[in-house]
């Protein structure tokens, strides 16, 4: 199960504004919430939080997120076939009379695949009296939570920069866990120190794998980032 942190502080960073969703899988994730498996605390009901999610409700909640997929998170593929879902409690749930979420927060992990390549696309839902909210977060395995990914753009596109010059079109295309420590050979390299991660920054039409390091401490995560080692991928 993929893990997120929720703590850490980094410095600031830019981001692109994410592109409109193919209509063409307006219909997948309506399909797919029949192999979702949840970690869920005691104090969640876990009955009543399956109930939600087979719900017209949470449909509708997904459907309306999916829209907020950018398209460079897919396969470039005009058929794509779905994996098994899975859903984690980030915080506990409650639920109304009516058996709808009114407070907690959830991740669902949707895996999509086709033509060999294979994503997986994570939304983070926030419930709250009003109603559910969504947050389209970056595509794959990265381990970094939702502000530590804001701020790691920054470094993704400078390393993205040094192959593609002039490029203000940028957006993250996936992201890869490599490993714990700062080196491939660190075989014991504890899961609460450093990690190794690779994103795929799609610019100007070009993909680039821009390798990234985060280093957590007392005081926040440092983010590091080796132009030499960005390399550009074929497509």
């Amino acid at each position: 199960m993929p893990i997120f942190h929720t703590n850490g502080r980094t410095r600031a960073a830019r981001r692109t504004g994410p592109g409109p969703a193919g209509l063409m899988l307006g219909l997948l994730l309506l399909q797919v919430g029949t192999g979702w498996a949840a970690t869920a605390p005691e104090a969640t009901d876990p009955k009543k939080f399956q109930s939600y999610l087979y719900s017209d409700a949470y449909r509708a909640a997904l459907a309306a997120a999916w829209k907020k997929v950018p398209p460079v998170s897919l396969p470039a593929c005009a058929s794509l076939t779905d994996g098994n879902v899975s859903v984690t409690l980030q915080q506990d749930v409650a639920f109304d009379a009516k058996g709808l979420p009114k407070s907690g927060a959830w991740w669902g992990h949707y895996p999509v695949s086709g033509c060999g390549a294979e994503r997986i696309i994570n939304i983070l839902f926030r419930a709250e009296p009003s109603g559910v909210r969504f947050l389209v977060t970056l595509p794959g395995r990265t381990r970094a939570n939702v502000v530590l990914q804001r701020d790691a753009l920054t470094y993704a596109f400078i390393g993205a920069g040094t192959k593609v010059r002039d490029c203000k079109d940028m957006e993250v295309a996936d992201t890869a866990f490599d490993g714990f420590g700062l080196s491939s050979g660190d075989k014991k390299a504890p899961e609460t120190g450093p990690w190794r991660e690779t994103w795929t920054v799609a610019a100007c039409g070009r993909m680039l794998a821009v390798p990234l390091e985060f280093i957590p401490d007392a005081t926040g995560t440092t983010i590091n980032q080796r132009p030499a080692e960005v390399r550009e991928l074929k497509k």
